[in-house]
């Protein structure tokens, strides 16, 4: 094994974590790309499929960086969380690029204090990415969200208020001349 550099123990440690981490990625994706069903397939199988390139990506670079520091890369990804839908698939994405983008923040901080100042410009580049991540998966989840609200809401507020803005069958016989 080379020699760590010191100060690196820390750093390399968590950037394994990241590694670990971005292996899970990397199966989640492809897993859910394969098992997602029903209409939103045609959508979300594009989309889980582009977003292995960056994961692996980003796994290139945190290995390699662990190596750099003397360190060996893990081979073991995390647990990876499954899910029976597509809704609850994007909700596992997010969960998971959330994470990320908490995790990379701090990795990103602990570079600057060991003065891996290249590694650290690098983990910026893979937080704008994951934060765009984020952004798309908020996006297609507040369109669930919404949709599902609106559905729900024309035979809610007909339940509630039937006489709201329209008379009803009873009040406009009531209303009719004799």
């Amino acid at each position: 094994m080379p020699n760590k550099r010191p100060d690196t123990t820390e750093l390399i440690d968590g950037l394994n974590q990241d590694l670990a981490n971005e292996y899970a990625s990397i199966i989640q994706y492809r897993t859910y790309a394969s098992m997602v069903r029903g209409p939103h397939r045609l959508t979300l199988k594009p989309m889980f499929e582009s977003e292995i390139p960056d994961e692996l990506r980003h796994a290139a670079r945190l290995a390699d960086a662990i190596a750099a520091l003397g360190g060996t890369p893990t081979v073991r990804p995390v647990p990876v969380n499954t899910a029976d839908s597509p809704e609850q698939m994007v909700q596992e994405s997010l969960h998971a690029e959330l994470g990320a983008i908490s995790r990379y923040v701090e990795r990103r901080q602990q570079a600057e204090h060991a003065s891996e100042h290249g590694l650290a410009v690098d983990l910026d580049d893979i937080i704008a990415d994951e934060t765009r991540h984020r952004d798309e998966l908020h996006l297609l989840l507040e369109q669930w969200e919404s949709g599902a609200r609106a559905h729900a809401q024309p035979s809610e507020r007909a339940q509630r208020e039937p006489a709201r803005g329209r008379a009803t069958a009873d009040q406009r016989v009531a209303a009719q001349p004799r």
